[in-house]
């Protein structure tokens, strides 16, 4: 079955983001004068995740994202500086890592006389923007819908009506969303009538009640659509 429109996550879907995010923490932990030693770094990652997670359900906002995460990790590692301008800091040394996985330009490239594209990421558009020009893959999307400016993120229905108005609102069995994460991603597309792409890179179990109408190891596989 082949689809009209292919709608792609971004972070650790084409984007390496734990590449991008280690860099972004060692490069302000080095500005800070702190070792970026393991035990922090990882610190910060379990910070991040819990309110992220806080964000999707929709219990935080944005900006309390960017500046309650390090009002965190500063309380818990007595650090005695202003969240809000190093949560600036730290956004200027995302927006920089723009490593793709491998493959993930050439399988766009391939794809893009095959289906229209675009993507919704649940980030923020100051990160999301410069990295995808940087990455040089931009041209290849119809649309960007970020969540930040959609006040709305995945899984939530507004964010996927928002993606549905850029393709003219095609057939919604006609629009196959792509992502690596089924609670997000995958479920958000399936509540919405998209269909559903999970892409599972690290082979894992699904052992959620979610399930994607398709699954893949990798991007290229998506080729196989078009055959």
């Amino acid at each position: 079955m082949s689809f009209d429109w292919l709608i792609f996550d971004l972070d650790d879907t084409l984007f390496d983001f734990n590449a991008a995010e280690s860099h972004a923490l060692n490069s302000l932990l080095s500005a800070l004068g702190h070792d970026p030693v393991s035990d922090v770094l990882q610190k910060y990652h379990d910070i991040n995740r819990v309110v992220w997670a806080e964000y999707e359900r929709g219990g935080l906002t944005a900006e309390q994202v960017k500046v309650g995460r390090f009002e965190r990790l500063f309380s818990e590692l007595g650090i005695n500086e202003d969240a809000s301008f190093w949560s600036n800091q730290y956004l200027d040394f995302l927006s920089r890592g723009s490593e793709l996985f491998e493959g993930a330009k050439e399988c766009l490239v391939s794809l893009s006389g095959l289906a229209q594209m675009g993507i919704i990421t649940n980030g923020l558009s100051r990160v999301q923007k410069p990295r995808l020009m940087k990455a040089g893959i931009d041209g290849y999307f119809s649309f960007l819908v970020i969540s930040e400016q959609a006040k709305s993120a995945k899984p939530h229905e507004d964010i996927f009506k928002i993606a549905h108005g850029h393709t003219h609102f095609v057939d919604k069995e006609k629009v196959l969303m792509i992502g690596d994460r089924l609670e997000t991603d995958v479920k958000g597309a399936n509540d919405f009538g998209f269909k559903s792409c999970w892409l599972n890179a690290s082979q894992q179990e699904n052992t959620t009640e979610i399930k994607p109408d398709m699954e893949i190891q990798k991007l290229s596989d998506l080729l196989r659509l078009y055959q």
